[in-house]
C-alpha cells in the first residue's frame, strides 16, 4: 500500500508544482484541472496498463510544458499520447466507445492551448453527493464575471459549453468573488455524474471549465454522504468540533460540516488555497489553542512551506519561510493551551538524502525558532516522511527518519524543547521504520516495511521488548494506534492486528490475526477496531473476543471503479468515519 501512495504522491506534484524561471501560460491552472480529469478518465479505461501509463505521463509532461509556457513541446507530448491510443484501437487493445472518449478529452486540451487566454476560471467547483442528488459547490473568479454554466454527462466529462451530448444543470448568475452553489436532484443512485463548469464574463466570452463528479448513494445503510475534492490523492482529514477539514491535491483546503446530512461548506467559510498541499493530515486546532481565538488549520506544503488557515473563514493566517525542501508529513505542535510551556509547530523539510532538517516554527507567526540537522556533514539526518510525536510530560519531541546513505544511520530521534532552543537526548538506528511513532506511557510505538512492530524505551531510545513483534505480512501501514491496557492495532499488507504490551514482549489478543485484502490503518476505539480494505468496505471489528465477526457494516467508492483507501478518520461524539480515496473523494459512513 505504501508504495503505490507514494507513486500517487509524485504524480500530484508532477501536475501542481509551479515552474521556477518561466512564465506560465495564462490558462495554466484550468489546462491542469482538464488534464487531471483526463489522467482519471485513463486510469479507468479498459486499456494495456502499458498504455495507460505512457498516456497518463504524457499528460503530465504537458501540463509541466504549459507552466513553463510552451504550448509547442505541449502539443507534442498530447500527439503521443493520441498516437499511442490510436495504436491501441488498431490492434483491438481497446473498444471505440472508450477511445472516442478519451480522444475528445485529449481535442479539448488541445483546442484549450489554442485559445490559452486569461478569461478566468472558476476557482475551485466540487460536488456534495447524497441520497440520489449531488450538490455542487463552486468559487466565482474576480474580475467581470456574470454567470456560471453547468453541464452534465453520465459518459464522460462534457467537452466544452456548447457540447450537444451534455444535459444543462442550469445558468447560474453570480458576482465576482462569491460562492454558488446548485443541487442536482432526482438521480440514480450508484450512477456517476460528470460536470463541466464555465464562468461567463461581461463580454459574453466563456472560461475553459472546471471539473468535478458526483455518485449519489442511498443512506438507507451506513453511507451519509461524499464530498469529491478532486486531485489525484487521497484527501486525508482533520477535525475541528462542527467540521471536517481536508485538502486536495489541486490546492484547495476544504471545511466539511460533518454532521448526518453534512459534507457542504460552512456559512462564511471560503475554500483556501495552498500550493502543492502534501498527502498528509491537516492538523486541526480549537480556538481556545490559537492566539486569535480561532479555529485554525496546519498544511504541509510539499513546496516547503507550513500554511495556517482560518478554519472558520478560509483566510490565510500566515505561511512559513521557504523551509528550503519538500515537506511530506503533518506538523506537530506543543501548546500552552494544551499545558506546554510554549507554542511551537514542529515538521520534517527537506530533500532526500541531503540537506534534512527538524524545524521548529512560532505558532504565533510562522517564523523560525530554532532547526535541527544534527550537525549536517557526515552527521546528517536522513529524509523526514513521518509525523511527528510531543511529549508534553517530559518537553520533547519525537520523529523518525531514513537511515542517510552518507550520515547518519539513526532513525529515532529525541529533542529536548527549550525556549527558543531545541537539544539531542538520544537518536537510536532502528532498522526500517516506516511509520510515525505513537506515545504511550513511558514506551514508543513504531512500525517498519518489514511488517515488525518496535517498542522504544523513552529514556534513552533503547528497545522494551526482547525482539521486534514480527507478522511476516509486508509493511506495518500508517501507523501503530494505541488503546487502553497497552493494546495495540495495526495493518500489514493482507491482516489486522491487534496486540497488547505486557512487559518484555507482546501477545497477540486476536488469533489469528484478521484475513481482509489489504487493509488500511485501524482506529482502535474502547473495544471497536474499526479499518477499511482495498475493495471498499468498512467494517467494525470486536477488540474484547479473541476471534472477531468479520462483516462490513458499510461500503464506500464505485465498485467499477476502485481506488485505493488514504488514512481515515474517525469522530467520537458523531461516530462518523470518513476515508477518502485516490480519485480525490472524501466517503463520510455512520460507525454502528
Amino acid at each position: 500500500m505504501n508504495r503505490r501512495i507514494t507513486l500517487v504522491v509524485l504524480s500530484a506534484v508532477t501536475l501542481v508544482a509551479p515552474s521556477v524561471g518561466a512564465q506560465a501560460l495564462p490558462c495554466a491552472d484550468a489546462y491542469a484541472e482538464s488534464a487531471e480529469a483526463l489522467i482519471s478518465s485513463i486510469r479507468v479505461a479498459d486499456m494495456p496498463e502499458s498504455s495507460a501509463m505512457l498516456m497518463e505521463r504524457m499528460v503530465r509532461l504537458s501540463v509541466v510544458s504549459v507552466e513553463r509556457g510552451n504550448s509547442s513541446a505541449a502539443l507534442t507530448h498530447l500527439r503521443v499520447a493520441e498516437d499511442t491510443l490510436d495504436r491501441d484501437l488498431r490492434r483491438g487493445r481497446i473498444d471505440e466507445v472508450t477511445a472516442e472518449s478519451l480522444r475528445a478529452q485529449i481535442e479539448q486540451l488541445r483546442a484549450m492551448l489554442g485559445n490559452c487566454t486569461a478569461t478566468p476560471t472558476l476557482l475551485s467547483f466540487n460536488c456534495r453527493s447524497g441520497d440520489g442528488e449531488n450538490e455542487l459547490l463552486w468559487l466565482t473568479p474576480p474580475g467581470s464575471h456574470v454567470a456560471t454554466k453547468v453541464l452534465y454527462r453520465t459518459d464522460a466529462y462534457p467537452q466544452g459549453p456548447s457540447d450537444s451530448a451534455a444535459t444543462e444543470v442550469g445558468t447560474f448568475p453570480g458576482a465576482p468573488s462569491e460562492i454558488g452553489r446548485a443541487n442536482h436532484g432526482t438521480l440514480a443512485n450508484g450512477m456517476r455524474y460528470y460536470y463541466a463548469a464555465f464562468a461567463l464574463d461581461s463580454s459574453g466570452e466563456f472560461s475553459p471549465a472546471r471539473y468535478t463528479f458526483g455518485r449519489p448513494q442511498s443512506r438507507a445503510g451506513a453511507f451519509r454522504w461524499s464530498y469529491t475534492a478532486g486531485g489525484v490523492t487521497s484527501p486525508s482529514v482533520g477535525g475541528l468540533p462542527d467540521d471536517f477539514m481536508t485538502a486536495s491535491s489541486t490546492g484547495f483546503v476544504f471545511a466539511l460540516e460533518h454532521a448526518d446530512d453534512g459534507g457542504f461548506w460552512p456559512t462564511g467559510f471560503i475554500p483556501a488555497r495552498v500550493p502543492v498541499p502534501a498527502a498528509a493530515r491537516p492538523i486541526s486546532l480549537p480556538g481556545w489553542a490559537t492566539p486569535t481565538g480561532e479555529p485554525w488549520v496546519l498544511i504541509s506544503s510539499l513546496e516547503g512551506r507550513v500554511w495556517a488557515i482560518n478554519a472558520a473563514t478560509g483566510a490565510t493566517v500566515w505561511t512559513s519561510p521557504n523551509l528550503e525542501g519538500s515537506i511530506e508529513a503533518s506538523v506537530c505542535a506543543m501548546l500552552t493551551a494544551g499545558g506546554g510551556f510554549d507554542d511551537i509547530v514542529m515538521v520534517g523539510a527537506g530533500e532526500g538524502n541531503r540537506g534534512n532538517r527538524f524545524i521548529g516554527l512560532d505558532l504565533t507567526d510562522g517564523s523560525v525558532l530554532w532547526s535541527f540537522d544534527n550537525g549536517g556533514g557526515r552527521d546528517r539526518i536522513g529524509a523526514i516522511r513521518q509525523m511527528c510525536t510531543v511529549d508534553y510530560a517530559r518537553d520533547r519531541v519525537y520523529f523518525t527518519s531514513e537511515a542517510a546513505r552518507s550520515g547518519s544511520r539513526d532513525t529515532v530521534w529525541a529533542l529536548s524543547l527549550e525556549v527558543g532552543a531545541v537539544s539531542k537526548v538520544w537518536s537510536e538506528n532502528h532498522p526500517d521504520v516506516n511509520t510515525s511513532l505513537v506515545l504511550s506511557g513511558d514506551a514508543i510505538y513504531a512500525g517498519t516495511s518489514f511488517g515488525e512492530v518496535i517498542a522504544i524505551d523513552v529514556a534513552d531510545g533503547s528497545s522494551r521488548w526482547s525482539r521486534p513483534y514480527s507478522t511476516g505480512d509486508g509493511p506495518v501501514d500508517g501507523f501503530v494506534f494505541p488503546g487502553s491496557s497497552g493494546r495495540l492495532a495495526f495493518s500489514t499488507s493482507n491482516r489486522v492486528h491487534l496486540i497488547q504490551d505486557v512487559g518484555p514482549s507482546p501477545v497477540s489478543l486476536w488469533q489469528p490475526p484478521v484475513s481482509m485484502p489489504d487493509p488500511n490503518t485501524p482506529i482502535l476505539v474502547v473495544d471497536d477496531v474499526y479499518v477499511t480494505d482495498a475493495d471498499g468496505n468498512v467494517y467494525a471489528l470486536d477488540a474484547s473476543v479473541a476471534q472477531p465477526t468479520v462483516a462490513p457494516f458499510a461500503a464506500f467508492g464505485d465498485p467499477a471503479k476502485r481506488a485505493s483507501p488514504g488514512l481515515p478518520f474517525f469522530h467520537a461524539t458523531s461516530r462518523l468515519y470518513a476515508v477518502g480515496t485516490a480519485e480525490g473523494v472524501l466517503y463520510v459512513v455512520k460507525a454502528p
